[in-house]
């Protein structure tokens, strides 16, 4: 299993990146899935979930805290693809 792993300050600015990160890994792993099998809204839909899950992380983890950080796994095997979100 790979994984990767993005560590950011409890900003809201950088949400939109941890959640264009997951949903342009996920258009990679998806290319071998075959067009027949796979959810047309999948890409949107990942990028969606991920915004909100590292934005509620922002917003009541790690928002007060001087040292917080967020921080995204995402774990990828040849049959799915895992993300971790946690504010630390």
């Amino acid at each position: 299993m790979d994984t990767l792993e993005l560590r950011f300050p409890p900003s809201s600015r950088y949400v939109r990146v941890a959640a264009q990160m997951a949903a342009n890994l996920g258009k990679v792993i998806c290319r071998n899935i075959e067009e027949s099998a796979r959810d047309p809204n999948f890409i949107a839909t990942l990028e969606l979930v991920v915004s909100e899950v590292c934005t509620n992380a922002v917003k009541h983890g790690a928002q007060f805290r001087k040292d917080a950080e967020i921080v995204m796994l995402i774990m990828v095997d040849e049959q799915a693809m895992t993300i971790t979100v946690k504010d630390c």
